[in-house]
This record gives structure tokens, sequence and C-alpha cells, in this order.
């Protein structure tokens, strides 16, 4: 069954083989298009520039970028600064989509990424080591964009492989 759905939507030419591992769509071929696009520019080009392209202004975000649990409103601006920051944290850095997931109005994926913090991360200065680790996105899409979104990644990994030192109680992940 997975080959098969990997193979219909590879035939349609909605993807490339080396954007997921698993593919599972139930037919809402629009949001997939628009985060495998996202993920391009965003997560993989990181031209946080565009961030307005993909998520509407004050998107509701679901995750703990301030240190809580609470839900927040988003802006491109804010992401244009994470990903500029994550350019300079690890310039190398790749992300490889293992498992994407679509029904209706949403999209979940399961990411990999892995590089060299060769800069600034975490208020941390260059350790020169290697990371690898895992995240997950849940992206609700409307008329083409993002208006909500729920991420987790296993920062605690990270955090051991880099030996930084983070004050886990409250570590904002942008800059204001």
């Amino acid at each position: 069954m997975r080959s098969l759905v990997i193979a219909a939507i590879f035939g349609l030419g909605i993807i490339t083989p080396a954007t997921a591992t698993e593919i599972r769509c139930d037919g809402n071929e629009e949001n997939l298009n628009a985060y495998l696009a996202l993920f391009d520019v965003l997560f993989k080009q990181r031209d946080g520039s565009r961030a307005g392209e993909f998520y509407a202004e004050g998107f509701l975000s679901n995750n703990s970028d301030a240190g809580g649990a609470e839900q927040t409103r988003g802006s491109a601006a804010q992401l244009e600064r994470m990903f500029s920051a994550s350019k300079v944290a690890s310039p190398d850095r790749q992300i490889r989509n293992d498992l994407i997931i679509c029904s209706d109005d949403m999209v979940s994926t399961r990411m990999t990424v892995w590089g060299t913090q060769s800069g600034i991360m975490m208020g941390n200065p260059a350790t020169g080591r290697p990371f690898k680790f895992t995240a997950m996105d849940i992206f609700r899409f409307k008329d083409g964009m993002v208006v909500e979104r729920w991420g987790e990644s296993d920062t605690i990994i990270l955090i051991r492989q880099l030996g930084l030192n983070v004050d886990l109680s409250h570590q904002p992940l942008t800059t204001k």
C-alpha cells in the first residue's frame, strides 16, 4: 500500500523522490504542494524574507518558543529572524522530510535535521560539533497559507550533542 501511495504521488508530478521517505495524502494535493513549497523556501533554503508568502499574518503558533506552551500570534518578521539565526548557527544544516501526512486542511510532518554548530546557537558560541535530531510540525492551511502551526523538536538531544549551556526554564528561539 505504501508504495502505491508514493508511486501515485510521484506519477502525478507532485513531488520528487528526494522530498520525503513516505507521503500519505487523502487527495488534498493543494495543501501538500503549499507545504512542499514552504519546506523548500523556508526550511531548505532558509529564505525567511519570503515567510509572508506562506504564513498568514498573525498565524497561531502553538509552540513553546517563548518558554511556555501558550498559543501566540506569529508574524513573518519573527520567522525571518528565526531562519536568519539558524543560518548563522549552522550554515551547513540539512533537513529531510521522513513522513508527510495530509488530511483536510492539515499537513503533518516528521523531519530529521543535521549539521554542525559553527555559529551562535541558543546564546552559546560555536562548538564545531555535529548534531542530528528529529522534529515534527503540524500546519493548518487556509487559502494556501499557514494559519496555525504546532511544532516540536528534540531540543534536549541537540543540547546534549553540542554540550550547550541552556536555561531550559525560559529560552526563546528568536531574538526580539
